[in-house]
């Protein structure tokens, strides 16, 4: 058996300075595996050559996936995260050999509202969050 996997991973991010707007993309990867899978079975005994008691088989199949993030946020205070994810396998039938799983969620980080400052001794960070995909 032959296995290859190939793994490549994209670091970057972007803070705007001076500004109440931050971008950020902790990654994108990238994830390859392809196999090759090689049987060859001889007759036994080895003296007599029987065509039905010897055989061979191959078979070769790829997995490959998709991974990002991109998350936003304004002032601290408003969050924004798109998730990307798709899985592709050469297994299936031609037409359905991809799946894509993006996702969404927001944020909402009360204890930075100004109505909060009289409270902030109390209550040192309180948030919402609603998440939503496949």
């Amino acid at each position: 058996m032959i296995v290859h996997s190939t793994n490549i991973t994209f670091l970057s991010w972007e803070e705007l300075p001076n500004s109440v707007h931050n971008i950020t993309v902790p990654g994108w990867q990238v994830s390859i595996w392809q196999s090759l899978i090689l049987i060859f079975i001889p007759s036994v005994p080895p003296i007599k050559l029987d065509k039905d008691a010897c055989g061979s088989s191959a078979s070769a199949w790829t997995l490959a996936s998709f991974l990002g993030r991109v998350a936003y946020n304004y002032d601290s205070r408003y969050l924004l995260t798109v998730n990307f994810r798709a899985d592709g396998s050469s297994r299936f039938a031609p037409g359905h050999r991809w799946g894509t799983f993006p996702s969404v969620s927001a944020g909402w980080r009360i204890s930075g509202e100004k109505f909060m400052q009289p409270l902030q001794d109390i209550v040192t960070d309180l948030g919402s969050y609603v998440p939503d995909g496949v």
